[in-house]
């Protein structure tokens, strides 16, 4: 072995010998790696992609295409380049903490098909029951329970071994908050799990919440044929663990491994081609001391050397990375690195060294990373990236590939365990020799359970080494290249994969309930294993009225068919055609399901006409039902405020397929409602003092003043023992009934909410932390607030005087964000991080939350930071949005959700009110003065903001939303915190909707001629209120009612409007809300195609809009887009049928896209 000086001299030379003796060669010319595929793979089901840290790539149907999982989205591939939600396959009751941090594919019962691990976690201090899903034919069912994982732990990473080579997967999980260690459950073979961390050695406190959550790897990292254990640890020393044959782990972390640094991610591999696995940890800091990702190289013996800049790769010692990926991503021989936030591609160039390609990946600055895995089986790695740009959604990235070869690997275990994890392939071409062993996941992503090895120039595999977990050592020769073989342990031999055939003539893409079809299917079925025989074929046609195990007949081909004229059953929504295969094999019985989706439309639904439409009900919000009336010839709902009318279905109503709710409106004699003289109509909250003869100093109370800073009120006016919060302010309900506020008028701080009028206040949280800064969610539904009820050491200031900030003693440096419901129950921890997260504000969609917290160090100069953060509304996805050497604080959101708006101090340390876009990004100064400006608050039209400011003494002021023409509003005592009301001096009609689960989303129309309402006009008026208004994604339970007009208005006709018929019929239409330059048809995707084709095209404004195909004599064939479409880039998925969806014959057809003045045509080729 060479010497330990010699690999010190390596890490500071070897790279500058590449890049002047060893010059880089590609295949091809330097185009794009890889390219955006999302919206020509997914079949939209309702609900957008979401975020997730933990995507897997996995067969879980045998169908021999890999399908995706992220957390709690299952995507089936369905072999024709689309993946379709079928979400519906998990049937288990799974608790809405889980977030699956890491979630895999294994078989854990060796039955010969993936089942799957989810983790209860996902940066979230959550504990509940871990979720283990068994495979049941394509089917998931939760068997935790029985399998003994019962314990309820924050777990939040988890990976796949076989720690004693038994031939059963064992787990390993990460454990991260309440001191919940990291747990190794060992697989006993008949389906249950056992506790056996201590017994092997690690039962180890890793980090501060006493597990860890940075990473997992499970390899032969000292080549003695036992699988070792890699922990990255976040913000503590990393820790290597070497097995030592008995069953035992013993800690023998080397000095570079044990940085003490903000771990994030782990990857493995050999990236010098030596036969052993190098590791790269992905950590965050931004080059601080101890704050780096670090490449480490394997020395042998368990011995490991940084050599980060020795092999290229300074730009990620000097930054923080969130993700790492593996992967020869240009099939030439060696392992290439992909990271994510911020994203960069390093290419191998042969001898472990790297070159920065990311200018060429194709891939934006932003992308964050996630699995490898080859969706389309053209033997180059794909990559889905589980949160997307901005944490926007997961995206798909396929590898447009090059002229090199390749070989992929699937293992079937017999004495190992069934999917090979653990084995070591050694690949021999010519004189390059690769290695590489397949491993059980990442802690949070997981590659495809596929080894795959590229081969440059070379056409075949000279010799293919397997060294089993058994101990079984098989070796192949002389394999060609460019294919996907399946290797049975112990068998001497290789089987050719493909993937099986078939066609599903006649199914639709999209059809309205309702709808008949005639249905041909056609099956080749594929051996899974050599002489296997075929048992049975039939079809589950269910979803369409017909048999659960309709029989498919053999043909004199060896095909298999049916022909059965369907219907497009009822309830709405995603309907899938399943073909199960089964087969006996040497190795057992298997199956294969085979599965395609169609999008069942509905119809328009009626929801009140003459009176309720069955199967609705017509309701008040507490109880009773408002008046139906006859009203200018219709039967009508009579709408008085502030009676909030509600209509209930007897089931919920599915989404799917609905586009908006439409209704009549007559305003009758209802008119805007005037302002009376009382204290229910003020404008802006704010926190001022009061005295009185007894006192030397003031009492902090609430205060309404209207936006013109007249009829100041005092709302709480309590004795001085009664005080509220010192730096904390009171925080509007959604409706602008009811005020939530921070008090001690009790024995302890704690949340209080009252009417409008200061009336009624009642105790939500009656506990002896310290509860303050309360935030209404948009749906009226929760409060989130700030407490320390959960730390060693709660707040322990002055009683008399509780302060969230202040003098020395009366300080709150330690507190967490919680949600609670708005009577008080329910109460949830959502952040559970060192330092102060207070300040929450809810985003106008209720989706996420902003907060301030004081976590984390300042990038520039390592000091303690007070910064703007963003979190999903269950804790999960927690984004740093500012980092500056000031402080940032008190974000609140903009009407429209875009905006942020906060105080600053990083302008020489003096506070400013700054806006900026919500992903943190455009930061702008509005005050600039050179007195100090605290607390913004919005006006519900979003035109202006009001703020504290020290400029006139601590006052109220209120400026346009560029920061121009301010105004002070309050003079007098101190005066602070303002909180503009959410309905203030408007006239405005609620609009909401309740899904399952109870939630409710609110949208607040606060100008009736946003909706084309005018009130002067004593006429019907039909008002449409688009449902992507409310960001739906579960079923409608519910749709309210609500106006603040005096007297009474009527509705009619209410129903939820479904997507016209023709368009369901051969088209699916997706709209993204860009700004595009020009207008522009593109050539369609794929062109030829069979049974799908995407046409996109970009308006640079909004106009009518047609998109037509005609075949070549000029005949019309079917209308795409006919009418009005917003600004922004449009894909059309087309599925090559005409307007009654009769599938048009193979030939040339011509689109043409006319917009005003401006048309474009273009060619598009079918083939069937």
């Amino acid at each position: 072995m060479p010497s330990w000086s010699a690999y010190r001299r390596f890490s500071i030379g070897t790279f500058f010998f590449f890049c002047l003796g060893l010059p880089f060669t590609d295949a091809g010319v330097a185009q794009p790696i890889f390219e955006d595929v999302t919206q020509k793979t997914l079949v939209p089901s309702g609900a957008q992609l979401i975020s997730s840290n933990s995507p897997a790539f996995g067969d879980y149907d045998n169908d021999g295409w890999p399908d995706l999982f992220m957390p709690l989205l299952l995507l089936h591939n369905d072999g024709n380049g689309r993946f379709a939600d079928a979400l519906g396959a998990i049937q288990a009751e799974i608790s809405p903490q889980t977030k699956g941090g890491g979630s895999i594919f294994g078989d854990y019962d060796n039955a010969g098909d993936l089942d799957l691990y989810m983790t209860v976690g996902r940066f979230t201090p959550g504990a509940d029951r871990d979720v283990l899903l068994r495979n049941d034919r394509g089917t998931f069912r939760d068997v935790g329970l029985a399998a003994g994982l019962d314990q309820e732990l924050a777990a939040d990473n988890a990976i796949w071994l076989d720690y004693d080579r038994d031939g059963h997967l064992d787990l390993y999980v990460a454990n991260l908050y309440f001191g919940g260690r990291n747990k190794l459950h060992r697989n006993q073979g008949d389906g249950t799990f056992a506790d056996v961390t201590a017994a092997a050695g690690l039962d180890v406190e890793m980090g501060p919440g006493g597990g860890s959550n940075g990473g997992l790897a499970a390899g032969d990292f000292d080549n003695d044929g036992w699988p070792d254990l890699y922990v990255g640890v976040y913000q503590a020393p990393n820790r290597l663990f070497l097995q030592d044959g008995d069953g035992a782990f013993v800690e023998a972390t080397p000095g570079d491994i044990a940085d003490v640094g903000e771990s994030f991610a782990v990857a493995a591999g050999d990236i010098d081609n030596d036969g052993d696995l190098d590791l790269f940890q992905a950590s965050g800091g931004g080059g601080n001391e101890g704050f780096r990702s670090l490449m480490f190289l394997n020395l042998g013996d368990g011995e490991f050397l940084d050599v980060t800049e020795g092999v290229g790769l300074n730009e990620l010692a000097e930054t923080s990375v969130l993700t790492a990926s593996l992967g020869d991503l240009d099939n030439d021989g060696d392992l290439d690195l992909l990271t994510g936030q911020p994203h960069f591609l390093f290419l191998n160039r042969g001898d472990g060294a790297f070159e920065d390609h990311t200018d060429r990946s194709g891939m934006p600055q932003e992308a964050i990373g996630g699995a490898l895995g080859d969706y389309d089986l053209d033997g180059f790695l794909d990559l889905v990236d589980g949160f997307g740009v901005a944490f926007s959604g997961a995206t798909l990235y396929r590898n447009k590939g090059n002229d090199y070869h390749w070989l992929r690997v699937e293992l079937v275990g017999i004495e190992s365990n069934r999917n090979g994890i653990g084995a070591r392939l050694m690949a021999t071409v010519g004189d390059l020799q690769q290695m590489r062993e397949l491993l059980g996941g990442w802690g949070f992503a997981q590659d495809e359970l596929v080894v795959h090895f590229g081969l440059a120039e070379n056409r075949q595999v000279d010799r293919l080494e397997i060294h089993w977990p058994s101990g079984q050592v098989d070796v192949l020769e002389e394999i060609p290249a460019d294919q996907k073989i399946r290797v049975f342990e112990g068998q001497g031999l290789y089987h050719k994969v493909e993937a099986t055939r078939w066609e599903a003539i006649n199914l639709p893409e999209a059809a309205v309930v309702g709808a008949a079809f005639d249905l041909d299917l056609e099956v080749q079925p594929v051996p899974f294993a050599p002489e296997a025989q075929i048992i049975r074929v039939f079809a589950d046609l269910s979803a369409f009225g017909g048999s659960q195990e309709e029989p498919l007949r053999v043909q004199d081909d060896g095909t298999y068919g049916l022909h059965q004229r369907l219907e497009v059953v009822g309830p709405n929504g995603l309907k899938t055609l399943s073909v199960f295969i089964e087969q006996s094999t040497f190795t057992g019985p298997h199956w294969a399901r085979l599965e395609r989706t169609l999008m069942a439309f509905p119809r328009d639904e009626g929801i009140f006409g003459t009176g309720p439409a069955d199967p609705w009900q017509l309701g008040l919000d507490e109880g009773g039902a408002p008046e139906v009336e006859l009203y200018q010839g219709s039967e009508a709902v009579a709408l008085d405020s502030p009676v909030e009318a509600v209509l209930r279905p007897g089931q919920p109503v599915s989404i799917f397929g609905y586009q908006a709710l439409r209704f009549r409106f007559h305003p009758g004699e209802a008119r805007q409602l005037p302002r009376p003289n009382d204290a229910d109509v003020s404008d802006i909250l704010y926190v001022s003092q009061v005295w009185d003869d007894t006192e030397s100093y003031g009492r902090s109370e609430i205060f309404g003043i209207r936006a013109d800073g007249t009829r100041p009120v005092n709302l709480s006016d309590d004795p001085w023992e009664e005080s509220l919060v010192d730096g904390d302010g009171p925080a509007w309900s959604p409706d602008g009934r009811r005020i939530a506020f921070a008090s001690h008028r009790g024995e302890a701080v704690d949340i209080y909410v009252m009417d409008v009028d200061g009336a009624n206040p009642v105790n939500l949280t009656r506990h002896p932390a310290f509860d303050s800064s309360p935030s209404w969610s948009p749906d009226g539904l929760r409060i989130a607030f700030t407490s320390d009820r959960d730390l060693p050491e709660p707040f322990s200031g002055d009683p008399d005087n509780p302060s969230l900030f202040g003098s020395a003693g009366r300080v709150l440096t330690d507190a967490d964000i919680y949600v609670m419901d708005a009577d008080g129950s329910n109460v949830v921890r959502l952040t559970d991080a060192p330092g102060l997260d207070q300040f929450s504000a809810w985003s106008p969609d209720g989706a996420r939350i902003a907060f301030t917290s004081s976590r984390n160090r300042n990038s520039e100069t390592g000091e303690p930071d007070l910064d703007i953060y963003v979190m999903d509304a269950d804790g999960s996805n927690v984004v740093r949005l500012t980092d500056t050497p000031g402080r940032d604080g008190f974000p609140a959101w903009s009407p429209a959700g875009d905006k942020i708006a906060f105080w600053s101090e990083r302008d020489g340390g003096n506070c400013e009110i700054y806006v900026m876009d919500a992903d943190g990004s455009n930061p702008v100064n509005l005050t600039h003065h050179p007195s100090c400006d605290l607390t913004p608050s919005w006006s519900p039209d979003g035109k202006r903001i009001a703020f504290s400011s020290w400029r006139a003494g601590l006052q109220i002021f209120a400026m346009d939303a560029d920061g121009s023409n301010p105004i002070q509003l309050t003079e007098g005592p101190r005066a602070g915190w303002p909180a503009w009301s959410p309905v203030a001096g408007s006239t405005h009609m609620h609009f909401a909707v309740a899904i399952n689960g109870g939630r409710i989303i609110r949208l607040v129309v606060r100008d009736l001629a946003d909706i084309g309402v005018d009130l002067e006009r004593r006429e019907w008026q039909e008002v449409t209120i688009p449902l992507a208004d409310f960001r739906l994604e579960k079923p409608i339970e519910e749709v309210r009612f609500l106006s603040n007009l005096a007297g009474t208005a009527y509705l009619d006709d209410i129903q939820l409007i479904a997507v016209p018929p023709s368009s369901t019929t051969a088209v699916l239409e997706e709209h993204t809300v860009v700004s595009p330059q020009s207008f522009a048809l593109t050539q369609n995707y794929p062109n030829p195609f069979n049974s799908n084709t995407l046409i996109g095209f970009n308006l640079p404004r909004s106009q009518d809009v047609e998109l037509t195909v005609y075949n070549l004599t000029g005949q019309e064939v079917v209308s795409l887009v006919n009418g009005y479409r917003q600004a922004g880039s449009y894909a059309i998925h087309w599925g090559g049928r005409d307007e009654t969806g009769r599938a048009l014959a193979s030939g040339v057809y011509l689109y043409r896209l006319q917009a005003g003045t401006r048309v474009e045509t273009r060619k598009l080729l079918l083939l069937r």
